[in-house]
């Protein structure tokens, strides 16, 4: 009585039910016009549209995010290797520039005489060892990349063997070819393998020693088993970094 208002028992609502059913059933089987297709094709077409948009938006905002994740990243670990040179001059800084036309060659930074940057002073990012400073400027400096082919200045390195002790050498240029810089050793006896690591020596040079350069992937031996050539890859970050340190020796 209070749905229908009226006293209705089961059997007469069964009744009701049974006449009404038939033409519920007839309406369901209709066919539809095309104008209510096309409302329902264009439904589709409308929610299709803003799933898309979602979509890009969410890919947008997903970039964005590992995009300032990478950078604070790269950020803590340069903090570290700051913090690991309490006896050496370090400065942050950024990058300003990177020519298309000289990819490889150099990069301009947010830094120079000003912070204290100096000529040969090396620049690292978050992996390693990237270049050297060419040319300081007031509040900018140009880095010589390893990875140049008029690289300049040869920079003193050595190599971690197993036994633990190391072998001294320098980098003299960059293999485009093979990928990877061509270093020369002052023992050419000594038992290279690729997978050791490869630093500075801080034999000469304005940096100190124990700055990640690379790791060797190969090496070259003349016909008499001398080594003539190690080839070593540069560090993984070397085609795209925003954050660097310069870090040279105090005095």
């Amino acid at each position: 009585k209070e749905l229908f208002g009226c006293n209705l028992t089961d059997d007469m609502i069964s009744d009701i039910t049974d006449k009404i059913l038939p033409e519920v059933r007839e309406w369901q089987k209709r066919k539809l016009d095309k104008s209510t297709y096309t409302r329902i094709e264009g439904l589709k077409i409308e929610k299709d549209d803003l799933q898309s948009k979602i979509d890009r938006k969410n890919e947008h905002y997903k970039t964005l995010y590992e995009e300032e994740r990478n950078k604070n990243e790269d950020l803590e670990k340069l903090l570290d290797i700051k913090n690991s040179l309490p006896d050496a001059l370090t400065i942050s800084c950024s990058v300003v520039s990177r020519s298309a036309s000289s990819w490889k060659q150099t990069v301009t930074i947010s830094a120079g005489k000003v912070q204290g940057v100096k000529p040969n002073m090396i620049v690292m990012t978050s992996e390693g060892a990237i270049g050297l400073i060419e040319e300081v400027q007031s509040a900018t400096s140009t880095v010589r990349l390893l990875t140049s082919e008029d690289l300049v200045n040869d920079i003193a390195i050595k190599i971690s063997l197993e036994d633990g002790s190391s072998v001294e050498g320098v980098l003299q240029s960059y293999d485009a070819k093979k990928g990877a810089y061509c270093v020369s050793l002052f023992d050419n006896d000594a038992t290279v393998s690729a997978g050791q690591s490869v630093a500075t020596s801080g034999s000469g040079g304005n940096y100190p020693s124990g700055l990640f350069v690379g790791t060797v992937v190969d090496v070259s031996k003349s016909d008499d088993a001398i080594i003539s050539t190690v080839y070593v890859s540069p560090v993984s970050n070397m085609k795209s970094f925003e954050y660097v340190l310069v870090i040279g020796n105090e005095g």
